[in-house]
């Protein structure tokens, strides 16, 4: 997650959480240089959406249901029966 707060016309804070650890960092940065990493991490994170979706089509056509009700990985029938 990423979060911006604009100091002045000249400095743009940073802040960084990590969704796995919750670790925090903070970077203060002139609004182009700001602008600049917001894109980079945007592109970042579509292509990580694009990888879990190809994850989540291979796992289907596999014949497993990632979403079984007791957490754990189920096979299923073509017909979608367990």
């Amino acid at each position: 997650m990423l979060y911006s707060d604009e100091l002045d016309n000249d400095r743009v804070r940073l802040t960084l959480r990590c969704g796995g650890c919750e670790a925090f960092r903070q970077a203060v940065l002139g609004p182009d240089r700001a602008q600049a990493v917001e894109r980079r991490l945007e592109r970042r994170m579509e292509r990580d959406r694009h990888d879990i979706r190809d994850a989540l089509r291979r796992i289907e056509r596999a014949g497993v249901d990632p979403v079984a009700p007791d957490g754990l990985a189920a096979r299923v029938s073509p017909r979608g029966h367990a």
